[in-house]
């Protein structure tokens, strides 16, 4: 279990039309993100998430779950720590749906 230095933050992003890439920053070692990504069927988005709590060699345990979204099928992809910053591929594995609401992304860094 690692030794989290903080409460867990939250934060809510706005994400960019069909497949555009959305950023959140949460300087904490722990935490969700709500973002609205209007992934449309097969296929895939970033989530940048800034963090001065990710270095190279981070790693980063990352789970995903409906907000209001209600179709498609998200699932995470690569997830590529780098210096305060952590890029993580979310995708959309269903054939027809697109996502119609928000997904919440939890995190948790390990160093």
């Amino acid at each position: 279990m690692p030794n989290l230095q903080s409460t867990p933050g939250t934060i809510t992003v706005p994400g960019g039309p069909f497949g555009a890439a959305a950023s959140a920053t949460l300087n904490q070692d722990a935490g969700t993100i709500s973002v609205n990504l209007n992934t449309v069927a097969l296929t895939t988005c970033t989530l940048a998430l800034n963090s001065n709590q990710i270095t190279p060699n981070s790693i980063l345990s990352i789970e995903i779950a409906n907000g209001t979204n209600t179709q498609g099928d998200p699932t995470v992809g690569l997830v590529t720590p780098g210096n305060g910053i952590a890029t993580i591929a979310i995708s959309n594995r269903h054939a027809t749906q697109t996502f119609n609401g928000t997904l919440k992304v939890a995190f948790v860094v390990f160093n």
